[in-house]
């Protein structure tokens, strides 16, 4: 989905982080249906290891990874991204969560 990528490329999470791909996929599910958030690790965390054939602890550090490395480079461009304005790093859930809401203002 075009709004995901324009998303986290202006977070600055490229597609050479594997969290990348987790992201994307990650936002277009809750996308889809919103009530997959209510229980993030069992629910979202564990379709997307199934998806990509990885543990739902290996989805959750992947994304983590992506998010931090993005902000430790430029925490604003994160912020802009998901019309934000904390001085926290996003947790994998807030990233999620604000990346969604962002596209369903558009």
């Amino acid at each position: 989905m075009l709004d995901v990528e324009l998303i986290l490329h202006a977070a600055g999470i490229t597609s050479n982080y594997k969290g990348y791909w987790l992201l994307e996929s990650a936002v277009e599910m809750v996308l889809a249906d919103p009530g997959i958030m209510d229980n993030i690790v069992d629910s979202l965390y564990s379709a997307l290891g199934k998806k990509f054939g990885i543990s739902p602890v290996s989805v959750e550090r992947n994304i983590h990874t992506a998010i931090t490395r993005a902000w430790q480079v430029a925490p604003h461009r994160v912020n802009r991204a998901l019309g934000r304005s904390d001085v926290w790093r996003p947790t994998a859930s807030e990233f999620v969560d604000l990346a969604v809401k962002q596209i369903n203002s558009k």
